[in-house]
């Protein structure tokens, strides 16, 4: 009887320890394959979110539509790495309920952990740089509301400009903007005609203004008058002795001068001969 009382104990214990055993190694299971799915998701989601970034970099300011369709993508892997961090601390309580039994799978479980913080500083990381590429966005929207030019072209405040390389007329040089999609540049503002001088460098330029149709009623080729648009630039003489412009000067046609550029002294008008050979300036609308 005393023998197998003692044999009777021993098979209690074996059993008892094999049961501990068991259920030892479904709890280590249960925590490694969830935090490997997380691992996998998030090495998927910094991919994703790199391959994006790297694309809307290079095309930030003429491509708003892949933009929005970033911002979506970028917005969803956020939900997924929200739900996914809420799992892992899920699994991380489960991990300290059940530490006193995974002694052995603990160091198995601290390279996981530094794995998945290593892999969230990387996100953060590309978190903050999608954010300075949003910001970069948002100031070319403010300033150019992301209109965009032809090639050549020059933008100032929602107007492309042509400063032409090649001289002609001023009628061929107005016929010339036209097949361009545009015409030849109407001075607005103090502003346009800075830009304007400054652009042109103390060189003849054509601009839109005749009095082609009667003698010194100057119009622009949209039929304005000056006095319609409000702002006028002809060049004036110091010397007291020569006319200011426009002075309709015919020692060199005596049809004399009919059209008017953009002069040598500090870009102000002047009229000249619609026959000289001039460089010109075209304008048109930024397409959105």
């Amino acid at each position: 009887m005393e023998m197998d009382h003692i044999y009777g104990n021993v098979c209690a214990d074996n059993t008892e320890s094999y049961r501990a055993s068991q259920a030892t190694l479904k709890a280590t299971t249960k925590v490694q394959i969830p935090l490997l799915i997380i691992g996998a998701i998030l090495l998927l989601g910094v991919a994703v979110l790199g391959t994006l970034t790297y694309k809307y970099a290079s095309k930030l300011s003429d491509e708003q539509k892949k933009f929005a369709l970033m911002d979506a993508q970028y917005k969803n892997i956020s939900a997924v790495l929200n739900n996914t961090d809420a799992q892992y601390k899920d699994l991380l309580a489960t991990y300290n309920i059940s530490s006193g039994k995974l002694s052995d799978e603990q160091k198995k479980f601290a390279l996981m952990d530094a794995q998945y913080k290593d892999i969230s500083a990387v996100l953060n990381n590309t978190d903050a740089k999608y954010k300075d590429l949003l910001a970069t966005y948002n100031i070319c929207s403010a300033k150019c509301s992301c209109r965009a030019c032809p090639e050549g072209w020059k933008h100032h405040r929602e107007t492309c400009y042509l400063f032409s390389s090649s001289k002609r007329n001023w009628e061929g040089s107005r016929d010339h903007c036209i097949t361009l999609g545009g015409h030849l540049v109407i001075v607005n503002d103090q502003e346009e005609q800075h830009f304007l001088a400054a652009q042109a460098k103390d060189v003849h330029h054509w601009i839109g203004l005749n009095d082609l149709a009667v003698e010194g009623q100057w119009r622009w080729v949209d039929n304005k008058s000056l006095s319609e648009t409000g702002v006028v630039f002809w060049f004036k003489r110091s010397n007291l002795n020569q006319a200011d412009e426009p002075d309709n000067w015919k020692q060199e046609d005596p049809s004399g001068e009919n059209c008017a550029s953009i002069s040598l002294h500090n870009g102000d008008w002047q009229d000249n001969s619609c026959k000289t050979n001039n460089l010109f300036v075209c304008e048109t609308l930024a397409s959105s």
